[in-house]
Order: structure tokens, then sequence, then C-alpha cells
């Protein structure tokens, strides 16, 4: 038996639980009266073969199903084509890492699976290995939890990402990650948003964010990786040509301090009038750059009037500060242009200038 999802499964931990427990509300016909191909296959422990039940299977926005106690599954009723093929640990406390057929971090890298009409395509076993999932509480500076903050865990260089977001009691818990190197982020990505985005451990930046390392010999999980949010500050500011006229399309970012050089907090681009606003800010020293990412006519320029990091004015807000008049005048700049050629004269293309 199977069940059909229209999207890609979210991997909150409540996600999780609602989708083993609520499938008796997502049963779809007995595969006995579905029609077109099918795919089966096997999902194992990476560790020792062991079967393993409970782990959702789906193709990329079509049916899935859930592996039975042979670590066995059946996907039916599926229309000749390509498919991309997800495994995720969907028990009600995960502890294998999930992937794309076969062996893939995402569907794009996936290894397409061929239907055809009336038959079955019988897939290679696939073998998830033990992971860890990141817990832990977000809150404001009172102590009161904080729902819907989004949780990004990423590698600290290269490798599998996750993300989920907090509960109503501020809780939240990740899907299971490889072992290895991390950082989280912590971040208010509402329309309106409320609280100043971190990272963990009450660091602003990507580059001065502590590491979360994740081993499987300590367990299938990692906690008390909390956040305490401060509300969130912005500035806003108008941009304009020489003559006052309004820029359009200026990146404008939120910078700090960062190992000799600046970090990206936050930014905005300008809108027709020129005026844009920067939320999600924390009250950090914060250094302002204006740059013309849509026309390049324009020269960059830093706040307040000045050409360097170092030489800009800061802007230092208090939580929940609302800044305005952080503004720019940028000045025209020279374009230069030219052809590259090999010594023969010879067109050379994607050379950097």
């Amino acid at each position: 038996m199977q069940w059909k999802s229209s999207r890609r499964p979210v991997r909150a931990r409540l996600g999780a639980a609602a989708l083993v427990l609520g499938l008796g509300l997502l049963w779809a016909v007995p595969a006995a009266a579905a029609s077109g191909g099918s795919l089966s296959g096997t999902v194992v422990a990476a560790a020792d073969g062991t079967p393993l039940a409970g782990i959702c299977v789906s193709v990329e926005n079509g049916p899935g199903t859930v592996t039975d106690s042979l670590g066995q599954y059946s996907i039916s009723g599926l229309d000749p084509g390509l498919y991309a093929v997800q495994y995720w640990d969907c028990t009600l406390t995960p502890s294998y890492v999930g992937q794309w057929y076969l062996g893939h971090p995402d569907s794009g890298s996936a290894d397409k699976v061929t239907v055809i009409a009336d038959s079955d395509t019988a897939l290679a076993e696939v073998a998830l290995a033990a992971g860890v999932s990141v817990h832990g509480t977000v809150t404001d500076v009172h102590g009161d939890p904080i729902a819907g903050i989004s949780v990004n865990v990423n590698p600290a260089n290269s490798g599998q990402s996750t993300g989920t977001m907090t509960a109503n009691d501020g809780t939240y818990a990740t899907s299971p990650l490889p072992p290895g190197d991390y950082k989280v982020q912590f971040a208010d990505n509402n329309a309106s948003p409320l609280w100043a985005r971190e990272y963990w451990n009450d660091a602003v930046s990507w580059n001065t964010a502590d590491v979360v390392t994740l081993q499987t010999s300590d367990g299938p999980v990692h906690g008390a990786i909390d956040a305490q949010l401060d509300a969130a500050a912005q500035i806003s500011g108008m941009v304009t040509d020489p003559g006052g006229g309004p820029l359009e399309g200026v990146c404008v970012n939120a910078n700090v301090a960062s190992n000799g050089g600046w970090d990206w907090v936050n930014g905005a681009t300008t809108a027709a009038d020129g005026s844009y606003t920067i939320t999600q800010l924390p009250s950090a020293d914060l250094r302002v750059a204006f740059h013309d990412c849509a026309s390049g006519q324009y020269t960059d320029e830093w706040y307040d009037n000045a050409d360097t990091f170092q030489s800009s004015t800061p802007v230092v807000l208090t939580p929940g500060e609302a800044r305005t008049g952080v503004d720019a005048q940028l000045a025209a700049g020279i374009g230069v242009s030219g052809r590259v050629t090999d010594t023969d004269g010879n067109p050379l293309q994607g050379i950097n200038v």
C-alpha cells in the first residue's frame, strides 16, 4: 500500500512524526487496483545490512510508501518515464541519513529511475548510514519560546545540509546528518520578521560561528544547540545618482568585521524609488556597503561616503531599533572594455579581467 504526496517531504521533527502517525489518513487505493508501471526495492542499514522498517520512500512530486519489516517497498501506478526517488527515516526517532537514489544528497544529482508501462523496475539495494540529529530550543531574552524560526544546519566545509522550524514550544529537531562539522543558523524568515538572525553560539556571521561536531559514537542526537534571539533591528535609506535621482537595483549589504576583512550579515536591493530596508539585523558594529549590481555604471561606496570598510562609518543598532537615513549618493564610474586573444589573434573566452 502507498501514499501520494504533491511535494517534497518536510523533514521537521513534528512533520516526520505526523507522517508516521497519519499514514492511515494518507493510504491510497491498494496496489492491485493501481495501473501503470511500478518500482520496488529494499532498504538496509549500511553498517550491517539489517533490513530497515519504517523508511519512507517516494518519487519526487509523486506517490510514496513505507518499508515493511523486511525493508521492502513497492510504488505502483506510475506513468512511464524517469523518476528521482527519495529515502528518509520517518520513524518517530529517526537515526538514519536520508538520500536520493542511489547515494545522492539531492534530487538534482540523483540517479534517475526508468519506469516502464505494465512492468516493475527492481532497484538496487539502498543502504542508509547512521546519522545524528541536531536538537535545541529557541527563546527570546526572557526565556519565552519562539515558534516558526528557521533552523539551518550546513556543513562547515562541504557535504549534506538540513533544515527545520521551531515548534510552538520553541524546540526543534532536524533530520539525521552524516558525522562531521557543521554550523547552525537561526533566522526569522516570516514576511514581517521580529527576530534578529544569528548563528550558534551567539555569533552574527558565518565565519564567527562556533562549529558543531556530530559523531555517531555520541548517539543519534546532539542536543542543547540552543539560541536566545534579540528583537530584530533594521536600517533603511535612499540611494541616488549624482543629480539626486533615485537608483534602482543597487545592492545594499550590512557587514561585520571578521578575520581582517568582513562578513555579510544581511542585505537588500533598492526599489524603483531608490529606497531599501534591511531587516533581521543584530545589535552589532555594522558597516553598510553599496554596489550597483544592476547597471554597473556607478562606483561602489561604503557608508558614509567612504571608499573602504575600515574608513566607513559604523552603524550600531540597539535590539528592535529601526534606523533611517542610511543613505548614499553614488558617483558615476568609468567602464573599461577590450578584447583578449591568444598569440595568434584568436579570441579567448572565459578570461577573468
